[in-house]
């Protein structure tokens, strides 16, 4: 498959040929769509100190599994922990994020677990695809603050 990968810190993307390697468990994603974010941004500028080069960057990720539209949760949680029984998977004593300590998504194709595959309700995913990580972001967020209808917060 074809990849943009990354090999020096604040240089461009080398576009090439790599051989996949998925772990046990995880299942095949064909990209469409990959978002840019500004944590990719921050790996590139180096500013991870112990980020490990070559790397696929790459979490906000849109695709197919199956022949049906996804979109890939990027944590990465063991599901055994007493933080992952709680629901609170990013506190995970194993969490990683897809496209940090496994290939990520500037591919044709990356590999997640099935459980971190969304359905999403049509094709049209890019309409809305870039929106999705931050306005997860912000519900999870408000949720956590209790915030209910009516609320004002700053």
């Amino acid at each position: 498959m074809k990849a943009a990968v990354l090999y020096q810190f604040k240089s461009p993307f080398k576009i090439e040929d790599v051989r996949s390697n998925p772990m046990p468990g995880f299942v095949k994603v064909n990209v469409k769509v990959v978002g840019v974010c500004g944590r990719d941004v921050v790996i590139w500028k180096g500013g991870f100190k112990n980020f490990k080069l070559p790397a696929i960057l790459g979490h906000e990720i849109f695709g197919f599994y199956n022949d049906k539209p996804v979109a890939v949760y990027s944590g990465i949680f063991c599901g055994n922990c007493e933080f992952c029984k709680q629901g609170k998977e990013n506190l995970c004593d194993s969490y990683s994020l897809i496209g940090e300590n496994t290939p990520g998504g500037y591919a044709e194709e990356v590999y997640a677990p099935e459980r971190n595959l969304i359905e999403l309700p049509d094709k049209n995913f890019e309409k809305y695809a870039s929106a999705s990580e931050p306005v997860a972001t912000i519900i999870h967020a408000s949720n956590l603050a209790q915030i209910k209808k009516g609320d004002k917060v700053l």
